[in-house]
């Protein structure tokens, strides 16, 4: 997303915090600010209304010459009275002469050179401020850690488009890293041996060939890294951080992809209660053939597989009336998703993560979602599903005190999850659950 932003639209006494803090807090920081110079000269020929002083000093001038019409008018009324009055009398009347005024010889008469002179200096003179203030927030910006990039203004448009284009290449390549990067686990000697024997992953393109040179087999597989379900090797430490730089170049430039990796679809779908997450999880596990994850249905299998992981661990915890912790619950959703069926088809993931806290665990286990499914839906339409059911509106859970107190407490962690996805990954997308389940997944296949 390219803002342009003009800092000077709104009044500086109107700001309580200053534009690169406020962008801070709100967590709206841009990855890079460009800002466009030009010469004096050259901003006055192409912002300067020069039009607009000639309006004003014609305005001006037919503003003078009403009024001296008007002032005419008065005389010669004044003029005409006198000669009535001495005919009146019988006496003899001399008509005055009207002398014709020259605005050039008044002082007074609007000065068109003057004030188009005038005109430019007040111009100058803002232009000089709001480089001074654009120099305070690009320091701002600096010590913020954001890339500053001055680009020369004078010359035409297509030459700055380039040197925008060539300015910005790099950040722009990089940019599209951030998602892949978070897919990206480093291996050390110990690890390497563990994900070699795993059956999830893979070893690269080349085999034990090294990924930017895949001739260059190494003599010990002491550093590498897995990516998606491959094992890569390096050469050193700094290969490995080049290759995390540009993966994308890597991957997709330099080495064609395997023929036999599976790019899957990973779902998540999130949002309040009623909102119709499961209905929606169930059309895409039967439209797209993804399988049907839910945290619920996890702990069920724990429970009547003992030889399951982590099988004794949170049947213990359930037995003594406690919750699994949200680790416990991300190690089981991270078993299930290494299985074969959500290896070989994709998988979505249904009411989980609920809170920021679940979803960096998630993130730190390597399960990073494609797309995030938000319903959303208002109090009102919640309580008119949940009451529906007489059966189950008789329940304790489902009384409408209670509904509204989850609502609140949802609606605490329900804000800062969803900007945490949009924020890292830009990967959340809003799905207005109040149609139709149909319509829901209408919704869907336009987001693609």
């Amino acid at each position: 997303m390219i803002i342009n932003a003009n800092l000077f639209e709104v009044e500086e006494d109107k700001l309580q915090t200053p534009l690169p803090e406020l962008l801070n807090e709100s967590k709206r920081l841009p990855d890079i600010c460009v800002f466009l110079r030009a010469t004096e000269e050259n901003v006055l020929k192409r912002v300067f209304n020069q039009k607009e002083v000639v309006d004003k000093y014609n305005a001006l001038m037919e503003e003078r010459r009403l009024k001296k019409e008007e002032e005419r008018q008065q005389r010669l009324a004044e003029i005409e009275k006198q000669r009535e009055e001495a005919l009146a009398n019988g006496e003899e009347f001399e008509e005055p002469q009207l002398e014709e005024e020259n605005d050039a010889d008044d002082p007074e008469a609007p000065n068109l050179e003057a004030m188009i002179a005038e005109a430019k200096e007040k111009f100058t003179t803002a232009r000089e401020a709001q480089l001074s203030k654009i120099e305070e927030v690009s320091a701002a910006f600096e010590e913020l850690g954001i890339k500053i990039v001055i680009i020369d203004a004078d010359k035409g448009i297509e030459d700055v488009y380039k040197n925008i284009t060539f300015k910005l290449r790099d950040t722009l390549e990089k940019r599209s890293n951030i998602f892949e990067k978070f897919q990206i686990t480093d291996l050390d000697e110990f690890s390497i041996a563990k994900y070699d024997k795993s059956y999830v992953y893979k070893k690269g393109k080349y085999m034990d060939g090294n990924i930017v040179t895949p001739w260059a087999i190494p003599k010990k597989k002491e550093i590498g890294l897995a990516y998606r379900n491959r094992i890569f090797f390096c050469k050193d430490e700094e290969e490995r951080n080049a290759i995390k730089e540009n993966l994308r170049e890597h991957l997709a430039k330099l080495l064609p992809a395997p023929k036999d990796t599976r790019i899957t679809t990973k779902v998540f779908v999130i949002g309040k209660p009623k909102s119709g997450k499961t209905t929606l999880a169930k059309k895409l596990q039967e439209k797209l053939g993804l399988v049907h994850i839910k945290v619920k249905h996890l702990l069920n299998r724990v429970r009547e597989d003992p030889f399951w992981l982590l099988a004794e661990e949170v049947n213990k915890l359930m037995r003594d009336g406690k919750t699994p912790s949200n680790e416990h619950i991300v190690r089981l959703i991270n078993k299930r998703v290494q299985m074969a069926d959500c290896v070989e088809r994709g998988w979505v993931l249904d009411d989980f993560p609920r809170t920021k806290e679940q979803a960096q665990l998630l993130t730190e286990a390597g399960l990073i979602p494609d797309l995030v499914f938000d319903l959303t839906l208002d109090e009102k339409t919640i309580l008119e599903r949940a009451t529906k059911n007489k059966e189950k509106s008789e329940k304790f859970g489902y009384d409408r005190r209670i509904i509204h107190d989850r609502l609140k407490e949802i609606e605490k962690g329900q804000t800062d999850l969803e900007l945490y996805y949009i924020d890292t990954f830009d990967n959340l997308r809003y799905l207005d659950s109040k149609v139709s389940k149909w319509g829901v997944f209408d919704s869907v296949k336009l987001i693609g």
